[in-house]
């Protein structure tokens, strides 16, 4: 069984939508993490500013993947861009957190 993504987010601030806001926040990849959350994959990158992290969607994903490739650890150490979005879910364009190259 793989690891739980409760110990990813202990003692760990997770990004969202509200505390974004209308910036645009500028930081480095520590690591990815490959988790679970509510029984689904879950790529989740913690960052360069101490405790904070961020769910990686799939769109996200695929924008990291054209520029550094598809494994993810090879995404640490990369500076990224951290944004309100929107992707596609289902046939609606949601808002969402946005991952991308700096």
């Amino acid at each position: 069984m793989g690891r739980s993504w409760r110990t990813v987010r202990t003692g760990s601030q997770f990004l969202n939508l509200e505390t974004i806001g209308s910036k645009v926040l500028k930081h480095v990849i520590k690591e990815v993490v490959a988790t679970e959350y509510k029984g689904k994959p879950q790529l989740v990158a913690r960052l360069d500013n101490g405790d904070m992290s961020v769910s990686i969607n799939t769109t996200s994903c695929k924008l990291l993947e054209k520029a550094w490739g598809e494994d993810f650890d090879g995404w640490a150490g990369k500076k990224v861009k951290i944004s309100k979005g929107a992707s596609k879910f289902g046939s609606q364009n949601v808002p969402c957190i946005l991952v991308s190259p700096a």
